[in-house]
Parts: C-alpha cells; sequence; structure tokens
C-alpha cells in the first residue's frame, strides 16, 4: 500500500536515492527485501482503478517481484523510480496483461484482468515501451493508428487523430509510409508515443518511453502530458531511473521506489525468437514470444531475420532458439524431398539430421490458393478448382512466381486440364484489377490478409494438387521441455480465417 508523506522535493529525493538521509520521506515498514516504497501525498482523485494483491513474478528459480501490495489512486501521476533489475517494467507488464503474476492478482479499471478478454482491456490503456515496440512489417502510419482501426473509427477520425498526434510529437507527415527501420531510435520512440495517445485512454502506462528523445522534444512532449493532464486527468504510471526525466516524475502526485534486492537477478535463460521478414512470420513470432513471457520465460526477439535458409541456418547455429516454419517449405527447400511425406515422417527427419523439433501445427495451413470475386464466384456457380475447366471465357491473372513454379501454374494446368493462357502480374495488383473487373482470378497464399479486404473467396482444391504448408513452431532440441510444452499449448489454435484477420490488420 501507498504510504503518506510531504510534497515531494527534488534535493530531499535526490538524497534518499543517492544514499543519503531519507529527510522528509516515508519509508514502509511492512516491506519486503527486494523493493522500498516512498510516496508522496498530493491531490487527486479518490479510489483506484488498478491493484497488486499480494502479487510475485518468478522466472523459474529467480524473483523479479515478491509480494507487492499497490493500490494506484485514480486521475494522478504516479512515478515509478528505480535502478535497472528492480522490476520497473515487470510491474507495466503486468498491469497491461502481458504476464500473468506467479502469485497474487491484478485487477485494473477495478476488475480482476481477464486473460481471455486481453485485446478489449488493452484498448483502454495507452502502453509506450522502452526500444519502442513497433511493429517492424507495419509503416509509421500503421503503427501509430493500429488501435483505432482495431476499435473501428470512422476512417476521417483515424486520419484527423493520427495527424494530430504527428504534429504533436514533431513528426513529419511525410513519414507516413515509412518503415520503422528507416527512422532513428528517437523518431521510433515518438512513433510509440503516437501509438499509446492514440485512443486517449484513461489509463497511461510510460515505459521510459523518452530516453531517445533529444532534450527540446522531451520537455515539449512532458508539457503535453502535463497539459492533457489538467484537461483530463486519467491515471498515469510513468517508469524511469532517471530523474532528469522532470517534469514529468518531479510533478508526480506519487512516487514509487523500487529497488533491487539480493533475491532478483536476471533469468538464467533467455529463449531467443526469430522469424521470417514477412507479415504472418512477424505475427506469429510475437504470439510465442508474448505466450514464453507470459509463463515467466524471459524473451529476446530478433525478428525479420531473412528468409527461409538465412532462418533455418540461425537456428542450427544458435543464433536464435525458435521460428514459426511450414510443413511444405521444409520438405521443399530444407529437406529437398522429391516427394510429399507425412507430418510424422518430416519431423522424424528434422530431429535425426538436424537435431530440431518440429512442434504441433498452430492449425492452419497457408498453401497457394485459387481466389475469384465472392460475385462473380455466386453468379457462375464456382466452388472448386475443377469448375474453371467448363468457362474457358475467363481472366486468369497469376504472379510471375506461381507462372514459372513448376509445382505453381503448369502442374496446376496438368492437374485440372486447364488450356488458358493467363497472363502475368505483380501479386500486389492483382486484388484491385479483381475489384476493378480487369481480372477474374489469381493465386494467392491462403490465409493472406487481402483476402477478406477484397471479398474474394478460395476455390476448393478438389484434386489436392497443392500441398500443404501447415504453420508450426521450429524448436532447438537444446530448449527447456518446459518452454516446448508450453508452445505446444498452440496447436490447433488458430484456423485459416482467423489468421486470415491477423495478417489483415
Amino acid at each position: 500500500m501507498l504510504g503518506h508523506g510531504l510534497p515531494l522535493d527534488p534535493q530531499h529525493l535526490a538524497e534518499f536515492l543517492h544514499g543519503g538521509p531519507p529527510g522528509r520521506f516515508c519509508r514502509l515498514s511492512h516491506l519486503r527485501p527486494l523493493v522500498r516504497l516512498c510516496s508522496v501525498e498530493g491531490e487527486g482523485g479518490v479510489g483506484s482503478q488498478v491493484f497488486l494483491e499480494g502479487v510475485s513474478k518468478f522466472y523459474g528459480g529467480e524473483t523479479a517481484l515478491a509480494d507487492i501490495h499497490l493500490a494506484f489512486t485514480d486521475l494522478v501521476t504516479t512515478a515509478v523510480v528505480g535502478p535497472s533489475g528492480s522490476g520497473k517494467s515487470t510491474l507495466l507488464q503486468l498491469i497491461n496483461g502481458l504476464i500473468r503474476p506467479t502469485r497474487g492478482k491484478v485487477s485494473v479499471f477495478g476488475n480482476p484482468i481477464d486473460y481471455e478478454r486481453l485485446p478489449q482491456l488493452r484498448l483502454r490503456i495507452g502502453y509506450a515501451v522502452q526500444g519502442t515496440g513497433l511493429f517492424p512489417h507495419l509503416t509509421v502510419w500503421e503503427n501509430i493508428t493500429l488501435l483505432a482501426r482495431l476499435a473501428r473509427w470512422e476512417p476521417e477520425r483515424v486520419r484527423a487523430r493520427g495527424q494530430d498526434l504527428m504534429r504533436l510529437v514533431d513528426l513529419p507527415l511525410s513519414f507516413e509510409r515509412r518503415y520503422p527501420y528507416e527512422l532513428s531510435g528517437g523518431q521510433q520512440q515518438r512513433v510509440g508515443l503516437c501509438r499509446a495517445m492514440i485512443l486517449n485512454p484513461k489509463i497511461f502506462l510510460l515505459d521510459e518511453p523518452f530516453g531517445a528523445l533529444d532534450p527540446m522534444t522531451r520537455n515539449e512532449i512532458h508539457q503535453e502530458f502535463l497539459h492533457l493532464q489538467k484537461l483530463e486527468a486519467r491515471t498515469m504510471i510513468l517508469v524511469t531511473h532517471d530523474l532528469r526525466e522532470a517534469p514529468m516524475a518531479l510533478a508526480a502526485v506519487f512516487l514509487l521506489l523500487l529497488w533491487p534486492g539480493r533475491s532478483a537477478p536476471a533469468p538464467q535463460r533467455t529463449i531467443v525468437v526469430g522469424s521470417k521478414h514477412f507479415n504472418e512470420g512477424y505475427i506469429l513470432s510475437e504470439i510465442l514470444a508474448q505466450l514464453l513471457e507470459d509463463r515467466g520465460f524471459a524473451v529476446d526477439r530478433k525478428f525479420g531475420l531473412g528468409g527461409t535458409l538465412i532462418c533455418f541456418d540461425a537456428l542450427r547455429n544458435g543464433g536464435i532458439d525458435l521460428y514459426p516454419e511450414y510443413s511444405g517449405t521444409l520438405e521443399q527447400a530444407v529437406l529437398k524431398l522429391p516427394e510429399r511425406v507425412s507430418y510424422g515422417e518430416l519431423r522424424r527427419r528434422l530431429k535425426s539430421q538436424f537435431g530440431l523439433d518440429l512442434l504441433d501445427s498452430f492449425g492452419f495451413s497457408n498453401t497457394y490458393a485459387i481466389a475469384v470475386s465472392r460475385n462473380l464466384a455466386e453468379k457462375l456457380g464456382l466452388k472448386r478448382i475443377s469448375d474453371l475447366s467448363r468457362l474457358p471465357g475467363l481472366r486468369f491473372g497469376f504472379s510471375l512466381e506461381f507462372l514459372n513454379r513448376q509445382d505453381g501454374w503448369p502442374g496446376l494446368a496438368r492437374t485440372y486440364g486447364l488450356t488458358v493462357r493467363p497472363s502475368g502480374i505483380e501479386h500486389g495488383l492483382a486484388y484491385q484489377a479483381i475489384r476493378e473487373n480487369k481480372l477474374d482470378l489469381t493465386d494467392v497464399y491462403s490465409t493472406d490478409g487481402d483476402i477478406r479486404k477484397f471479398d474474394l473467396i478460395l476455390l476448393e482444391d478438389d484434386r489436392h494438387y497443392f500441398p500443404d504448408y501447415l504453420a508450426a513452431p521450429l524448436v532447438r532440441a537444446d530448449v527447456e521441455e518446459g518452454a516446448k510444452r508450453i508452445l505446444g499449448e498452440l496447436a490447433g489454435t488458430i484456423t485459416e480465417t482467423e489468421m486470415q484477420e491477423l495478417n489483415g490488420m
């Protein structure tokens, strides 16, 4: 629980942090060795939307937080100050539901966190993290407006709010189409702040979000947060190890000091999760990483490494511990098998040849498929690929890769007796061409997010031409068995339609 003292005096605070006399600060008698708390009395709301009741967080045999009892007062700012390793970020991750407590209960908005409904909770919380936490496969604009689009705001409202925030943090509007890797660290940090503020949430969690900003911009954003707090008060929790974060920290109504104890070293084993450099790879890897973190494992993310062979080599060489891969890709690109094999046989070969474990599939296959518009399919009664042979007048347009692969158009034409001459088209342009009635059908990947966006349907591969590309975690054998069991819980949990929705975000 937070105690009560006198208004914050920076001189006394500096003495306290540097081991000098505590001055007028209050140290609470009930604290465990891991932490010591100090609060400053001030004006603010009555009651609390955020509670931690007897919360402990352990990573294996190590302690990150021990038996914490906290109530964050509504509609005021609380600064959480402490050195690295004191549990500051862990505290915010618990509040945002990114990790679960080993013991105890976390309540937000007055209710215990429902871990089955985390997306709804996170739409109501602004969260700006260390290192930006941006999605590397999304543009600046897509990162900033992601939550607003998930909340189904009208496009005009999204546009107005997003541009206002970019102006606030001095990001040129011309940066909208850039990707995070094209920005400096400070610019990435500003994008993260915009994303946290987009929904104007009632709770802000700020995990050292200003470190990469230049002093002038940092001060401007500090002042803007304070101004917003005066206009419409909210519960704000700021984490920092640097009291130069003034005026944010020094304007806080409450101050919470976290101090590392002897029992809080970092976990011994960090699991490194990799990904390929495409949208679905990022999403699946983030799901794997968050699940492991939720169960107490420390995770390092190495996303966007490259294509199949780069990721596979990184896995074999120990650069990463796991990444999501596809059964068909492993058969053809890695093992170079002359014919298809069962999933069990594929597992056996990967284990015997490379010492790798292919876990159970997420539940969907991302293979080639043939897509047509829903309107055309209903008009012509198209349901299966074999139906195409009776409609020679249809306009076929395929990606150049699909046209030239033996397991693409050449084999498809032989299998289904198709004699038309398809045209070549850039994959990204085919959807728009179908929408504009310039094309009737094209090749797609079966979990492509644009399938739903452009209201297409996939024709049934009734002669089973396309191989399965079952998505699954591929893991080094020396990864802890407990981690593998946890990842195995994802087996069969994601359908093709659900993956389309995730890819279309």
